[in-house]
């Protein structure tokens, strides 16, 4: 398996709306690489399942995902655990000005770029159907 080939495949098909192809060479990557090497598949395929109406299996895949980093996402959210989700993320934001955030320059590498792209994708789909777990995705 060449991986970069693979995600070229699959980058392409999902430019051309050809979710069957997405979902061939995603899976060959996530069913032959290590979990930390398949998060661009994994992304491509959330993204896929979600253009193709899925919305539902989008989100399971990208909490399961999630999940599998270790970023806590309860099975069933209630209110009290996303408010609380959402305090504590008002509390980690406050401490930095609008300066401080639009000024950074800060590199990211390719693990942490492709989990904020499955984030990005989770909480698209999450918004479009009206997902509780958007904000959980979201903070």
């Amino acid at each position: 398996l060449c991986l970069k080939l693979y995600e070229g495949a699959a980058l392409s098909s999902s430019a051309l709306c050809e979710e069957t192809c997405v979902s061939m060479y995603a899976n060959e990557i996530i069913n032959n690489v290590i979990f930390e090497d398949s998060l661009l598949a994994e992304y491509l395929l959330i993204g896929s399942l979600h253009t193709s109406g899925q919305c539902k299996h989008s989100i399971a895949r990208g909490l399961a995902v999630l999940r599998q980093l270790k970023i806590d996402i309860p099975a069933t959210p209630s209110p009290e655990v996303v408010m609380l989700t959402m305090k504590q993320t008002e509390k980690e934001a406050s401490i930095y000005n609008f300066s401080q955030i639009s000024d950074c320059q800060r590199r990211v590498d390719s693990k942490t770029r492709n989990i904020l792209k499955l984030v990005d994708a989770i909480s698209t789909a999450c918004y479009q159907i009206g997902s509780p777990f958007l904000p959980l995705v979201a903070c």
